[in-house]
């Protein structure tokens, strides 16, 4: 049940730290009612305005409150409850610290720093950490820290607007928000497959074994253990396990090569949970301050065991991996620019050290890449389509993102039909200060403008359906 706040009861130490955070909110938003459900519960855990007043007297301005009041970035961070938020808006305002910058907005959304007893500077520190292990887009043009941004704030949308959080508990939804914020840690850029034909070090050291995803989840706990020890402060032994066993299983899930194992898997178990969630998901509660109970006791989820639980938790994790599939038009092919280019690249190191060019890797072979609807095709037919399907018969309040999903999915099907042509070559424009090094939308040119254009060039086409089209292609990842 729900934790009554007991004033007489909270350390000195700990009434100061969240004293803290109450005075950070305020300097940091021109917008302090905002906040006012959290701040009237700090209010009656006996940390009142004096308290924070003093405080503020003596801190001097550090640097996230500096950057969390720019008004450009709290413009664009009033958006990121939304399904249709656009990553690369909050990139262009803030390129060096996209994911620190959203990491921390989402993080206090969700009560993280008050109910697991870390500061708004220590939160900030280990952000920065983790934005800085992620290589520059100029390197890796798709796995960097704005896709994990990207992936986090699907996460926050999956469990404040989708129904996913209702019945979490914080525990679980901290280890939830934190593998997506790791789940790409130090990215190189290029696959498993390479990794092992490369004989890299960390192939050896993983034995072949999904390589990258060992690599993304033992460096983050290195890094949390070794610099910043107060992200899990609060947990006791058995949370710190219990935590860290959900930590390793989501990240392990997000290896391709283990997805049809966990759809056969996850599908029969999601049918019998869609069938006893006869609930309203939208009539989501206000979440507990209780680390231990699920916060909608009489949820169905809620009663599912620990490792049923954790095969939504996985396809959670999963789809939001892959979430530029359901957002608008212009911003998914942003994402499949950056992610061919970020293929090519690979193929050429495979090229240049002599290992077999990976699939859709080769840039001198025609319609060789995801940026071609047949090889996109593939990837939603086969990928793409069955795990949102599953998610939303779960979810039913994402069901937008499923509709989005299988409108991209017809805009790739007129692209397939037609071999010669390639739909990213038709609205994009390649400046040289690019620093993405790809060609890149004109932001004037939105996702209609575009598929006028190609639909205009096919007036006298019909649309193809795949179950027509010979041994489609099926990508690895897209």
């Amino acid at each position: 049940g729900i934790l009554e706040p007991q004033k007489d009861l909270l350390p000195a130490d700990r009434k100061m730290r969240l004293s803290g955070n109450y005075a950070g909110m305020c300097r940091r938003t021109s917008n302090p009612e905002a906040w006012s459900p959290l701040l009237g519960a700090l209010g009656e855990l006996g940390i009142g305005d004096e308290v924070v007043q003093e405080q503020e007297e003596e801190e001097e301005e550090d640097e996230y409150s500096r950057v969390m009041r720019d008004p450009r970035i709290e413009e664009v961070l009033l958006r990121r409850s939304d399904w249709d938020f656009d990553i690369f808006e909050l990139e262009r305002v803030c390129p060096d610290n996209v994911l620190t910058v959203l990491a921390m907005a989402i993080f206090v959304d969700n009560h993280l720093p008050m109910v697991f007893d870390f500061n708004h500077e220590e939160l900030w520190a280990f952000l920065a950490d983790v934005q800085a292990a992620m290589k520059p887009v100029s390197e890796v043009p798709f796995h960097n820290a704005t896709h994990v941004a990207d992936v986090l704030q699907t996460m926050h949308v999956f469990i404040n607007v989708g129904g996913l959080g209702t019945w979490m508990t914080h525990l679980e939804k901290f280890a939830l928000l934190l593998a997506c914020l790791v789940h790409d840690f130090d990215h190189p850029g290029v696959n498993n497959a390479f990794m092992v034909n490369s004989r890299s070090e960390l192939a050896l050291l993983y034995n072949d074994v999904s390589v990258l995803e060992n690599h993304h989840v033992a460096a983050a706990f290195k890094l949390i253990t070794e610099k910043h020890p107060a992200i899990f402060r609060s947990l006791s032994s058995e949370q710190y396990f219990s935590f860290r066993h959900i930590l390793i299983t989501l990240i392990h899930s997000t290896d391709m090569k283990t997805h049809f194992t966990f759809m056969s898997e996850a599908q029969a178990k999601l049918v019998l949970a869609a069938e006893r969630a006869k609930v309203d998901h939208e009539k989501a509660r206000p979440c507990s301050v209780d680390i231990q109970n699920s916060v909608l006791e009489d949820h169905p989820y809620s009663k599912l065991g620990p490792e049923d639980r954790l095969i939504l938790f996985r396809m959670a994790l999963k789809c939001a991996d892959i979430g530029h599939v359901t957002v608008p038009m212009q911003v998914h092919m942003l994402w499949v620019a950056s992610l061919q280019e970020e293929f090519y690249r690979q193929g050429d190191k495979e090229r240049e050290m002599e290992l077999p060019i990976s699939f859709l890797c080769d840039r001198m072979k025609p319609r060789n890449g995801p940026a071609h609807g047949e090889n996109q095709l593939g990837f939603l037919d086969i990928i793409a389509l069955p795990l949102y399907s599953s998610w939303v018969d779960a979810f039913p309040a994402c069901d937008d993102l499923l509709q989005n999903l299988k409108q991209i999915r017809r805009c790739w099907e007129v692209d397939a039909m037609r071999s010669g042509t390639n739909v990213v070559a038709l609205s994009i424009d390649i400046p040289a200060s690019n620093p993405r090094g790809i060609g890149r939308f004109n932001t004037l040119d939105g996702g209609e403008a575009l598929f006028s254009k190609l639909l205009s060039r096919n007036k006298k086409s019909s649309i193809v359906s795949t179950s027509s089209m010979k041994n489609p292609t099926v990508p690895n990842a897209i």
